[in-house]
């Protein structure tokens, strides 16, 4: 079972869940982000209503440097296995601060929905602000680097809030892998924040890196006060963070699996977080982390996005 950390705590009460779950797992679950569920369940619908548009609608926005449209089987996350049999949009050269972004570059959908899109950036960016500074804690960052990472993300980043849909699946098996919704990945960013909804199950993950075929299931967690806010978010944490800290913090392989009923659409909502492009990923000042090795190559954030981003469009 992942850890499930409350944010809204100080950083002291909650030091040995984070570590448990940054350095053993790669992935818990965070309460207290203050989202209340009218808000998550108007952006489903938005997403829902995005997908149900005509195909020609929405390839007029295909994905053009990370932001855009993504049809079905456009990528593949999984080099060895069938490519994934989903959709995705993305919403990108986000201001962390006021939440906005190009929407004249958006579908009229989005661009009638604005107010609603910009608060969620606004709301993720908290969310992710406030982990952040608690694992900067909990690793006993010294205080003068915690402040200077402060401001990591204030300016141009590769944040990117995605909408997902996976649809359904005909009762039939069709080939070795058509179980697989998205391949076995890690992500590429610091963090992702992840919405998920009751009855839309399928993420697994691999804790154990030496069997591939070890996956745990992840379970919808309903809220403890729906009335206060919504179920809590699965967070993991990525590529980026594993290199910036040498591999102390974890990036876990993941993947989505489709539903024993196969017959039902799994909608899902990330915001992928990362620091501003000419972040230094050299490693933090701690005891829980290694110095960087001679060989570690002088990388900064948008460097490393690209390395991954061209290992996954073909």
């Amino acid at each position: 079972m992942l850890e499930i950390i409350d944010i809204s705590k100080d950083s002291a009460d909650i030091k040995d869940q984070l570590l448990t779950a940054s350095i053993n797992q790669g992935f818990l679950f965070v309460k207290g982000h203050g989202i209340p569920q009218s808000h998550i369940d108007e952006m489903f619908k938005l997403s829902k209503d995005f997908f149900n548009l005509d195909e020609s609608l929405k390839n007029k926005h295909a994905i053009t440097n990370n932001i855009g449209y993504t049809s079905l089987t456009q990528e593949q996350l999984d080099k060895k296995k069938s490519k994934d049999y989903k959709e995705a949009y993305n919403f990108g050269k986000i201001d962390f601060e006021s939440g906005s972004f190009p929407v004249e570059n958006h579908p009229e959908i989005f661009q009638k929905n604005q107010l609603l899109v910009q608060k969620t950036n606004q709301l993720m960016y908290k969310v992710a602000q406030k982990l952040f500074k608690h694992l900067l804690t909990a690793l006993e960052v010294d205080e003068a680097e915690i402040n200077e990472l402060d401001n990591c993300f204030d300016g141009d980043t590769n944040t990117v809030l995605r909408f997902l849909k996976y649809p359904q699946i005909r009762a039939v098996k069709e080939d070795v892998n058509d179980d697989i919704r998205a391949g076995a990945h890690t992500d590429y960013g610091l963090m992702a924040i992840l919405f998920q909804q009751e009855g839309q199950e399928g993420l697994q993950l691999n804790l154990n890196e030496e069997n591939d075929k070890d996956w745990v299931s992840i379970k919808y967690l309903p809220s403890d006060d729906p009335e206060k806010e919504g179920a809590p978010l699965v967070i993991n944490f990525g590529d980026l963070l594993q290199f910036w800290t040498n591999g102390t913090i974890r990036s876990t392989v993941h993947r989505v699996v489709v539903p024993e009923s196969r017959h039902a659409d799994r909608y899902s909502m990330v915001f992928f977080v990362h620091p501003v492009f000419d972040t230094s990923l050299e490693a933090w000042n701690s005891k829980y982390i290694k110095k960087d090795a001679e060989n570690k190559k002088n990388m900064t954030a948008n460097e490393h996005l690209l390395m991954r981003l061209k290992e996954t469009y073909i």
